[in-house]
């Protein structure tokens, strides 16, 4: 659970990253790549996300996350273990935080600012690439800073013992990183034309086919009371004078 949660951070921030590089691209360098080549560099970078990732999350699979505290009577998880293995978590999530938030936020910040110097240059208006923007680093920001600098103040402090109010405030500022699995498929809706396209298709199949089935329903139902009204409307018509001659 461990691995996955932080995964799930980490990764969500690189995917983030990339949408601002991509947006960085498309402004700047916007026949750079087209077309198919451009649909595989994607895809490619995608999986490469995950690869990363995984082995990054790896140490985390690998290493035991308990200690039993047997004066105590009590056994801890993840935060609280043995010196070697908190000495080994403390440089592998300094690691992380400089390689998994630092740089990312480093790239952010530099393709941000070349982005809108080169809308002000053009002195166009770009209104919607600059709401995108925004929006991926007020996600960014909101969800992720937090977090990772307390982490990092967490575990500088850690062979102190001074980390108590730090660890408290980690804790609470876990629950905003978690909140990127709630602004995430906005910031994803919002940016990508074609998952904007493919929701749409897919909200219009949904309603096309609840339509379809409740049209059957109906039809289903009103077939027999048609028949029965056609056939007492035979019934009830009496018979033309000219009928009995013939």
């Amino acid at each position: 659970m461990v691995a996955f949660f932080y995964g799930n951070m980490y990764s969500s921030i690189l995917f983030l990253t990339c949408i601002g590089l991509e947006r960085y691209i498309s402004v700047a360098h916007p026949f750079l790549w087209k077309g198919s080549s451009w649909e595989r560099g994607k895809v490619g970078i995608s999986v490469g996300i995950w690869l990363v990732v995984g082995l990054a999350m790896s140490p985390l699979l690998l290493r035991s996350h308990t200690h039993d505290i047997s004066s105590l009577n009590i056994t801890t998880c993840h935060d609280v273990l043995e010196k070697e293995t908190q000495r080994f978590f403390g440089y592998y999530f300094l690691s992380l935080v400089g390689l998994g938030f630092g740089l990312p936020f480093v790239l952010m910040t530099i393709s941000y600012s070349c982005i809108l110097a080169r809308l002000l240059a053009k002195g166009e208006s770009y209104g919607h690439v600059v709401r995108v923007l925004a929006l991926v680093l007020l996600v960014f920001i909101l969800c992720f800073t937090p977090s990772n600098v307390l982490l990092f103040i967490h575990y500088v402090l850690e062979p102190t013992g001074c980390n108590n109010s730090t660890y408290i405030s980690y804790a609470l500022a876990l629950v905003l990183s978690a909140c990127n699995n709630c602004f995430d498929p906005f910031v994803y809706f919002y940016v990508s034309q074609d998952f904007r396209g493919w929701v749409r298709d897919a909200g219009g199949r949904c309603l096309r086919g609840l339509e379809a089935s409740s049209g059957r329903s109906t039809e289903k139902t009103a077939l027999p009371l048609r028949s029965s009204e056609q056939s007492q409307g035979c019934q009830a018509v009496p018979p033309c004078p000219g009928d009995g001659g013939a």
